[in-house]
């Protein structure tokens, strides 16, 4: 029971982060209303937005994972939690890429820094406390 926790914990630890970020970037950038789901208008969006607004966005999917998979590993103790977590942002970040068009770059960071994210939590909070055994 533990384990799934975690993993509930993690998730929602991750998405309040991830939400958190792209509300403040919502703040300092914000963006105009479209009325259509047009894809072109929402690539014109996109492709008007600054740089450090998408960068913000990315730091969002890590900050996310990190922060996620690191309340997951500590509330489970078990390792896949963290990549669990990862993994879902990770989908996450696909499904955003997919709907609504973004640059080339921001199309793999949205993949692969989740994964960044969660391999960092593993590797630096692998244990509940200093002198604590490694999590299995």
């Amino acid at each position: 029971m533990n384990k799934v926790f975690g993993v509930i914990a993690g998730l929602a630890a991750a998405f309040v982060t991830i939400f958190a970020i792209e509300a403040i970037d919502t703040m300092l950038y914000p963006l105009p209303t479209v009325e259509s789901d047009d894809p072109a208008a929402l690539a014109h969006i996109i492709a008007a937005m600054p740089f450090f607004a998408k960068l913000l966005v990315v730091a969002g999917f890590l900050l996310g994972a990190l922060f996620g998979a690191a309340v997951a590993l500590r509330l489970s103790q078990w390792r896949p939690s963290g990549w669990i977590v990862a993994g879902i942002i990770a989908a996450g970040g696909l499904s955003t890429v997919i709907t609504i068009p973004h640059p080339l770059w921001m199309q793999v960071a949205s993949v692969a820094v989740p994964l960044i994210g969660g391999w960092l939590a593993e590797r630096h909070f692998h244990r509940a406390r200093p002198g604590d055994p490694l999590i299995g």
